[in-house]
């Protein structure tokens, strides 16, 4: 099975989880080919004695970081490794006739023989719809829509570049990194979400789709449709984690996460990547300072709301005055969770001088993923605020009309 991935140093970790959890559910031969600029021939040691236990193959091949200027877009999410991908049919050996590309924030759940097998016929790749599904056009910026006006109106699935199976014979003989290079190029370098523009641009019409629920289901989005650890664990081969990440301090996490965690503890960063994620969960205020805005915009809309109605009353009533509404009784739920000293961030931590701190930061870590109390509460507030919006909008139409 030939699997390809892009990385850096700072990946070497996760892309490590990612090969650990694929080798963990496929008892074939694997050959991973690790797209890179910076890995060295320690960092590929570290990675192979890591894999040891495996079946599996790692070669490097080095992408040339000077072909790349300031032009090309890139930003937290976006690195410059997701280019790396565009090289493959001048770095792969002639012996690759198909691969299997994987973003290194995936977790490989089950057999996935089947999908690498899968039969191309003309198609160029087998690939996923992006966004778990959710991908209208409405939900991507103008830059987006501009770039795929035509192929939307010829029925085009934007799909997702963190798992495609490629079919290297047939595309290495019409295409290299200077075809791409030229529609990037075309669209002067501006698109949204880079490589994964490019290739939506170049193969849209030459592509076959694999059911995304089963081979790229992102996580955030199942979790929003409420599926759980359970039943992703049981139903879903490939899951990816886009956007947030499980290790990564400072947002809402959840239980689908502890899929990621559990294939991390099976390799030897397993330790180091627990401790960085509490000492750096207890340090964050993100998700504190963000419910409190929440806080802050719900009773500020609230009350301009409740001033609003007090002048449509006003004028219906030629000036008496509406009622006005005593807030001393409303709780803050959100300071109800932070003032209690059993929480950090809504979340549960002791410190026990007699566990190790594995054990206390695998307790941290499961409130983490299993206590939703705060997401719920900042969910609320954001369905509150949204229907306020909407109240407000009609009151200001009513007070628009009595004045013309």
């Amino acid at each position: 099975m030939n699997i390809g991935t892009a990385l850096n140093k700072k990946y070497i970790p996760y892309t490590t989880t990612m090969l650990t959890s694929l080798c963990e559910n496929n008892a074939r031969h694997i050959e991973a080919f690790l797209f890179n600029s910076e890995l060295s021939e320690k960092d590929l040691k570290v990675i192979e004695k890591a894999l040891a236990d495996y079946d599996i193959s790692i070669v490097s091949l080095k992408v040339d970081k000077e072909r790349f200027d300031e032009k090309y877009p890139r930003n937290d999410q976006w690195s410059l490794e997701a280019y790396y991908r565009l090289f493959m049919f001048e770095l792969l050996p002639e012996s690759v006739d198909r691969l299997l590309y994987l973003d290194g924030d995936i977790v490989v759940n089950k057999d996935i023989s089947d999908l690498y097998v899968s039969t191309f016929e003309d198609h160029e790749m087998i690939v996923c719809d992006d966004k778990g599904g959710l991908n209208t056009p409405e939900s991507y910026g103008d830059k987006h829509r501009e770039m795929f006006k035509e192929a939307y109106n010829q029925g085009f699935r934007y799909f997702n570049s963190g798992v495609l199976l490629i079919n290297v014979r047939q595309m290495r003989r019409h295409y290299s990194f200077e075809a791409y290079l030229e529609a990037i190029k075309k669209w002067n370098f501006e698109m949204e979400a880079p490589d994964q523009d490019i290739l939506n641009y170049l193969h849209w019409e030459k592509v076959k789709y694999a059911d995304y629920k089963k081979y790229d289901l992102f996580a955030r989005v199942a979790h929003n449709q409420k599926m759980t650890y359970e039943y992703v664990k049981e139903n879903t081969a490939i899951i990816h984690f886009p956007g947030y990440k499980p290790w990564e301090a400072g947002n809402f996490h959840f239980d689908i996460e502890k899929l990621w965690w559990e294939y991390a503890k099976k390799t030897p960063f397993y330790e180091e990547l627990l401790k960085s994620f509490v000492i750096d969960e207890l340090e964050s205020t993100n998700v504190a300072d963000f419910v409190r805005q929440l806080e802050k915009d719900y009773f500020s809309k609230k009350d301009l709301l409740q001033r609003t109605m007090t002048t449509i009353e006003s004028i219906l009533s030629n000036g008496a005055q509406g009622k006005k509404e005593d807030k001393t009784s409303e709780l803050s739920e959100a300071n109800s969770i932070f003032n209690d000293p059993a929480w950090h961030d809504g979340y549960w931590y002791s410190e026990d001088e007699k566990a190790d701190f594995i054990s206390q930061a695998e307790a941290f870590l499961q409130g983490m993923l299993t206590n939703t109390r705060l997401e719920d509460y900042a969910t609320g507030l954001k369905n509150q605020i949204n229907e306020l919006d909407a109240a407000l909008a009609k009151a200001n139409m009513i007070i628009s009309s009595m004045n013309g």
